[in-house]
Order: C-alpha cells, then structure tokens, then sequence
C-alpha cells in the first residue's frame, strides 16, 4: 500500500492529472497517515506532589516545543494556593 502510495505522489508530482478515480483508490492510503495531536494539560499547582507536576510541565515544554527563554514565565501561571504565594 505504501509503494502504492508513494508511486501515486510521484505520478501527480510528474502530471498533475489525476483521476477521479485515482484519487478515490488513494484515499484510504493517505487518511492512514492522518492523526489527530493528544492534547497535553499542564494543572495548577498547589504545592502538592511537585514530582508529578514538575515531569508534567517538562512533558507539556517538549510536546509544544516552548522555548526555554518562556518556560519560567508559563510555570508561574500554573501555581496556586500556597504555591502562588
């Protein structure tokens, strides 16, 4: 299915004529690669378990790729009651 698929590619590539009918003999190839993105939370913090919300907020940094120059300033808006003050 996967050469099936890349053979398609480079054919319209290259023509840039397809078919309806080719397009509809590709469609279940190419919704394989489809995939909706899990959304990460990032809780407040209460100064409860701080191991879990720290791994938590290192999750949350890398899926969504925040700068390190950021990552400060986004933490502090997640703390709260005694974690706040």
């Amino acid at each position: 299915m996967l050469q099936k698929l890349v053979g398609k590619v480079a054919t319209d590539r290259c023509q840039n004529n397809v078919s309806m009918n080719e397009k509809r003999d590709l469609a279940p190839a190419l919704s394989m690669f489809r995939h909706k993105y899990a959304s990460i939370k990032f809780g407040l913090f209460n100064s409860d378990n701080p191991k879990a919300w720290i791994s938590q907020a290192e999750h949350y940094f890398e899926f969504y790729e925040i700068a390190e120059k950021y990552k400060l300033c986004l933490a502090s808006l997640y703390l709260d009651g005694e974690a706040l003050e």
